[in-house]
C-alpha cells in the first residue's frame, strides 16, 4: 500500500449533515422561556432526583420538542395538576404538568410502595384517587425540588379542562409547551409542561450577575468609549473622505487645544458602551486622561428617530426599474454615527469588582484615531478637532466599503 493512501476501513466518511436534528428559533426560544418560567417554581435541575427519591425508582426526564401549548398536543387522555408559587396562586403564573394516565398510575403506585401496574395500551380509568394521588405526587416533588418559594396546587384533573383555565381570556395564544419523555425505572412515558403566554419571560438571556461575571476570570472584555453621537444623511455619510470634518454636535473642551484646529486630548463625559448596545454607563475623561467611572445608565439609541422620508405610505403610479427617485429619497435618510475615543479593556473578574469613582485604563495613546461607527460597524477614522466651538472628527480613512 502506499503511504499517505488511506485503506478502505480508514476512509473518512462525510459528515451526516442530514441527520442533525433540525429546530426552529421559536422552538428555541421557546424552550429557554419555558425552563425561566419554570424555575420560578422549581430547581430544574432537581426536578428528576426529587422524584427519583420520592418514588423510590430511576426517574430520567428528557426534553423532546418545544412547541405552541394547544389541547391537540396533549398526551392522549391525559391528566394534569397546575402548580403555582403559594404566595402568588394565580392561573397566569401557573405552570402545567400533563401527564398520560399510565405514567400517573405508575408513579402514584412507586410511592405508595405498591408494585408499579403494567403498561398496556389499555389506558386506565381516569378517577378523584388518581387525579389526588398525581396532585399530593407532583406537589411533594415540587416541594423537594423548590427554587426558595412554597408550592401550592391550582387545580388538578382532565389536563385538556385545565388548559382552558391556564389560557384564561386569550385562548387564541395559549402560550409555550414542552414534551417530555420520562423514563420510570425501565418505562418511558410522555408528559408536557405548559405555561400561558403572559408568564413567559422575554426569551433574551438574563442579565450577568457580579458572582457571573467574577467567575469569567482573566477573560479580556471591553467597551467603547464613545464621546457623542451624530445624524448624518446617508448621502453625506457617503460622500466623507479624508480630509474632510464631520461636526458632531459637542461643544469644543477649553483644556487641550492646540493653537490650531486640532484637540491633543479630549476632556468631558463619555459613555461606555459595546458596538451594537443601546444602553451604556457613564463616565468621565478628566484632564490627566485618567477614565472615572459614574455609574448612572444612558440610552445610546442605534437608530434615528422617525423622519417623513421613512414613512411607507406611497401616492402615484407605478414606479418603472429607471426610476431614481427610491435611492434619492433613501440618500436623506439619517444614520446615528457614533465618535468613539477608544476602548476599556480589563479582566472580566476585574470588571465584576469596579464601583462608580473607580478610575479605568483607556486602551488608548495620545494621538491615536478615533473611530466612527455606524450600527456597530466601524466605517472610518480619525482625528478630533475644534471648528469654531465645536468638536468635529477630520476623516483620516475610511475602513468600510459599504458606505462609499
Amino acid at each position: 500500500m502506499s503511504a499517505g493512501v488511506p485503506s478502505p476501513a480508514e476512509r473518512v466518511e462525510p459528515f451526516p449533515w442530514s441527520r442533525i436534528e433540525a429546530l426552529s428559533r421559536a422552538s428555541v426560544d421557546g424552550t429557554r422561556q419555558l425552563l425561566r418560567a419554570a424555575r420560578r417554581l422549581v430547581d430544574t435541575g432537581r426536578a428528576a432526583s426529587a422524584l427519583s427519591s420520592l418514588v423510590g425508582a430511576r426517574v430520567e426526564i428528557t426534553l423532546r420538542r418545544a412547541h405552541e401549548a394547544s389541547p391537540d398536543r396533549l398526551p392522549e387522555g391525559s391528566v394534569g395538576v397546575a402548580l403555582a408559587r403559594a404566595d402568588e396562586p394565580r392561573p397566569e403564573g401557573a405552570i402545567l404538568i400533563a401527564v398520560e394516565p399510565a405514567l400517573a398510575a405508575a408513579l402514584i403506585a412507586r410511592a405508595l410502595g405498591r408494585a408499579p401496574p403494567k403498561v398496556s395500551s389499555r389506558r386506565p380509568p381516569v378517577s378523584p384517587e388518581l387525579v389526588g394521588g398525581l396532585a399530593a405526587v407532583l406537589r411533594a416533588a415540587a416541594m423537594r425540588a423548590h427554587s426558595g418559594h412554597a408550592i401550592a396546587v391550582l387545580g388538578a384533573g382532565m389536563a385538556s379542562a385545565l388548559l382552558e383555565d391556564v389560557a384564561g381570556a386569550a385562548p387564541t395564544r395559549i402560550g409555550a409547551a414542552a414534551t417530555l419523555t420520562v423514563i420510570l425505572g425501565e418505562d418511558a412515558f410522555t408528559a408536557q409542561v405548559i405555561a400561558r403566554e403572559g408568564a413567559l419571560p422575554d426569551p433574551s438571556p438574563p442579565p450577568l450577575s457580579l458572582a457571573e461575571l467574577a467567575l469569567l476570570g482573566p477573560t479580556p472584555l471591553g467597551l467603547c468609549v464613545v464621546i457623542g453621537r451624530c445624524l448624518v444623511p446617508l448621502r453625506s455619510l457617503r460622500a466623507l473622505s479624508p480630509g474632510d470634518a464631520l461636526l458632531t454636535g459637542l461643544p469644543s473642551p477649553r483644556v487641550g487645544r492646540d493653537p490650531g484646529l486640532r484637540l491633543r486630548r479630549f476632556v468631558g463625559p463619555v459613555v461606555l458602551a459595546t458596538p451594537l448596545g443601546e444602553q451604556g454607563i457613564c463616565a468621565e475623561v478628566d484632564e490627566s486622561g485618567a477614565l472615572v467611572l459614574r455609574g448612572e445608565r444612558v440610552a445610546l439609541p442605534l437608530t434615528a428617530p422617525d423622519t417623513p422620508s421613512r414613512k411607507t405610505t406611497t401616492r402615484g403610479g407605478t414606479m418603472t426599474p429607471d426610476d431614481t427617485a427610491p435611492t434619492d429619497i433613501l440618500g436623506d435618510v439619517p444614520l446615528v454615527v457614533r465618535v468613539e475615543l477608544g476602548a476599556a479593556e480589563m479582566p472580566a473578574s476585574v470588571w465584576a469588582r469596579i464601583r462608580p469613582g473607580d478610575v479605568l485604563a483607556l486602551g488608548r495613546q495620545v494621538g491615536e484615531p478615533v473611530i466612527l461607527r455606524v450600527s456597530g460597524t466601524e466605517i472610518a477614522k480619525g482625528e478630533l478637532v475644534h471648528i469654531e466651538g465645536e468638536i468635529a472628527v477630520r476623516i483620516l480613512s475610511r475602513t468600510n466599503e459599504v458606505i462609499s
